[in-house]
């Protein structure tokens, strides 16, 4: 009896692509994901995810039966299935193993980076602004660079089309305040995350407040910053729903305080803040919300009372917030419909004092 092929594999034939790369695509787990999106003012139309997680065997596998489109091998199977793929607009490269070099993923992205959407990147040594112009289609937006810069910065201001921008900066970034400049220029943000901008101040955040229409802000290792910058975002953004703040060491509990404005506020995560106790819950009483996390904040048992007035919360994580079982038992019988995320079996804040 012949074998019926699977959905993917048809799909996959449909839009050109021979057996050799069925192949080596079931083996690379899920290499393209083919699916139709409706669009209201037509018919469904082909939309593709291209997903790359083994690009040591698919290389191997590829190369000996694709002819070559450029002369940096490890771009052969990249190119080739693009080439085909007329209509890509997603592309996730974050697992790509290290044969993919930074010089290797932008010159692929100068070629094909124009009709794209969505483009999340691994971590790379390096940005070429000029680019990062050219990508003037995306909406999304994700990656890394160990020497992202003030020029890379600019440039990423020129795409006014983005709606998510999820930057990781490296040990070696030299971005400053200036840099903020071009991501306050990008007013349709709805997704904001900026992880470890070490020379960023409330100066570089204070250019954030034209970013009006932000649903999600992620802050984390941003160590400069201050109450100030998290005043500017109690009284700018006032419909995040979102709002992460990670390894901010000169946050104190006036800048909690200062979040109690934020009437839409549904999800808090303050984590790994030394200079946050208990003394702000009281603010946090405001607000409606439903997750809340306090992961290494010295909360104790006397903050922990004070969550009871936040009937709203589903999920509290107090993970190393020094509550106690008497505290915990607390909490278990005054929010019963939340899901407490506590601490391994073996932490001491477990213990009675």
């Amino acid at each position: 009896m012949r074998r019926r092929p699977s959905p993917l594999a048809h799909s996959l034939r449909q839009i050109g692509l021979s057996p050799p790369w069925l192949h080596w695509q079931e083996d690379a787990l899920l290499l393209v994901v083919f699916f139709c999106a409706a669009d209201n003012r037509g018919p469904s139309t082909s939309v593709v995810r291209l997903v790359c997680k083994r690009w040591q065997r698919i290389y191997e596998k590829a190369v000996p039966k694709l002819t070559p489109r450029s002369n940096l091998p490890g771009l052969v199977p990249l190119h080739s299935l693009t080439a085909r793929l007329k209509r890509l607009t997603h592309v996730d490269l974050r697992h790509c193993c290290p044969k993919l070099s930074s010089r290797e993923l932008w010159t692929y992205l100068s070629f094909t980076g124009r009709s794209l959407r969505i483009l999340q990147l691994p971590p790379s040594e390096c940005v070429p602004a000029a680019t990062l112009r050219l990508l003037t289609s995306l909406t999304g937006l994700s990656f890394g660079a160990s020497a992202l810069t003030n020029d890379a910065m600019h440039a990423l201001g020129t795409l006014t089309a983005l709606r998510a921008l999820f930057l990781h900066c490296g040990d070696s970034s030299s971005v400053t305040d200036e840099g903020m400049k071009a991501v306050g220029k990008l007013r349709n943000l709805e997704q904001l995350m900026l992880t470890d901008f070490t020379h960023v101040t409330d100066k570089g955040m204070f250019e954030l407040c034209t970013l009006t229409s932000l649903h999600e802000l992620s802050i984390n290792g941003c160590s400069l910053i201050t109450d100030r910058a998290l005043l500017m975002i109690a009284i700018q953004m006032k419909r995040l729903h979102t709002l992460t703040l990670l390894r901010c060491q000169l946050l104190t509990n006036s800048a909690v305080v200062q979040l109690s404005s934020l009437s839409r506020l549904r999800r808090l995560n303050l984590q790994r803040l030394p200079r946050i106790n208990h003394e702000c819950l009281w603010a946090l009483s405001a607000l409606p919300l439903q997750l809340l996390r306090l992961t290494g904040c010295r909360i104790t048992d006397t903050g922990a009372a004070m969550l009871l007035h936040i009937p709203t919360l589903r999920e509290l994580n107090i993970v190393g917030c020094g509550v106690t079982r008497r505290g915990l038992g607390v909490l278990y019988r005054g929010l019963p419909n939340t899901q407490i995320v506590m601490v391994d079996q073996d932490e001491q804040c477990l213990s009675e004092d």
